[in-house]
C-alpha cells in the first residue's frame, strides 16, 4: 500500500545538542524497522526523541504512537516554511509543535531540540495536531489546490501583466516547484482536505450559476456580448482589373449602428 514518506529526526540523548539522523520511509514496515532498537545500526536507541516533520501531524503522530518503543520520546512538529520561503532567514517564520502526551521521559531533549528554531528566530507555535490539520487544510491545502488549478490553466505572462496576475503566476511556479506527491499527501492524510476540496467545487458552480443567471437577465441590454460583426466577402471578376475589385458586405440597420456607436462610447 502506498504510504506518505514520513521524515523523521532521531535525537539520541548525549552531546551538547542532540545529533540528528534523518530516515524517509514510505512504508510503515520500513518505519519499524528504523526505530526499532533491537537492530543494530538502527536510529533509535534507548531514551531516543523521534521528531517528524511532515505537512500533516494526526496520521504521524498516530504511526509513532503505534511503532515506537516506549523509551523514545515523541515530538510532532511543522516548520512552516521551506527551501524558498526559508531561504535568507528564519526569522518570524511560525514553526509548530506537539509535545505527544505520555512521550516526554526526557524534557530537557526535547526543549533543547525545539531551541534549535527558536534560536533561528521562529515564531514557536505550540498546537495539537487535530487544530494543525484543521487550519492546514484551510490554508496550505488550500495554497496547493489553487496553485495547480492555475498550473492545469497553463498561464503565462503577457505585455501587460497587473500585479495581482504577477502574484497568481508567482504562486503556481511556487507550487510547481513542489513534488506532486506533497500535494496527495496533503489530500490523503488530512481528513479535512476533503472538505476543502468540495467546498472549492461547490464554489465553482455557484459562480458559474450567479454568471448564467446575469447573463440571462441581461440578455438584449445595449453593450451586453454585441454579436461579432460578420466577415467582409471580397469578389473579383474575371473580366475586370486589379483595380476594379469590388466588396460586398452584409448592411447594418440603423438600429444596429446606434447599437454599435453606443458600444464605442461605452
Amino acid at each position: 500500500m502506498r504510504s506518505l514518506p514520513l521524515q523523521l529526526l532521531a535525537c539520541q540523548p548525549h552531546g551538547p545538542r542532540p545529533p540528528l539522523g534523518a530516515v524517509s520511509t514510505r512504508e510503515d514496515s520500513s518505519l519499524v524497522d528504523s526505530i526499532d532498537p533491537a537492530r543494530p545500526g538502527r536510529i533509535a536507541r534507548g531514551g531516543a526523541l523521534l521528531v517528524d516533520v511532515l505537512s500533516v501531524k494526526m496520521h504521524p503522530r498516530a504511526v509513532l504512537q503505534t511503532v515506537a518503543p516506549p523509551s523514545c520520546d515523541v515530538l510532532c512538529t511543522h516548520p512552516m516554511f521551506g527551501p524558498e520561503s526559508g531561504r535568507g532567514s528564519w526569522q518570524g517564520l511560525p514553526f509548530v509543535y506537539e509535545k505527544v502526551a505520555g512521550r516526554q521521559l526526557n524534557k530537557d531533549q526535547m526543549e533543547t531540540f525545539l531551541s534549535i528554531f527558536e534560536t533561528e528566530g521562529c515564531t514557536m507555535v505550540e498546537m495539537d495536531s487535530e487544530a494543525h490539520d484543521l487550519n492546514s487544510a484551510n490554508s496550505q491545502f488550500a495554497t496547493h489546490l489553487v496553485g495547480r488549478l492555475l498550473e492545469q490553466l497553463r498561464l503565462t505572462p503577457t505585455p501587460i501583466d497587473t500585479t495581482a496576475f504577477k502574484r497568481m503566476l508567482a504562486l503556481k511556479d511556487t507550487v510547481a516547484g513542489d513534488s506532486f506527491d506533497l500535494f496527495y499527501g496533503l489530500y490523503k492524510y488530512n481528513p479535512n482536505s476533503v472538505d476543502t476540496l468540495l467546498l472549492l467545487r461547490r464554489a465553482l458552480v455557484d459562480l458559474e450559476w450567479r454568471l448564467k443567471e446575469m447573463e440571462q437577465a441581461d440578455m438584449g441590454t445595449v453593450g451586453w456580448k454585441l454579436p461579432r460583426p460578420k466577415a467582409t466577402t471580397w469578389v473579383t471578376s474575371t473580366n475586370a482589373s486589379a483595380s476594379e475589385v469590388s466588396t460586398t458586405s452584409t448592411s447594418t440597420s440603423s438600429d444596429e449602428a446606434s447599437v454599435n456607436s453606443s458600444a464605442v462610447g461605452l
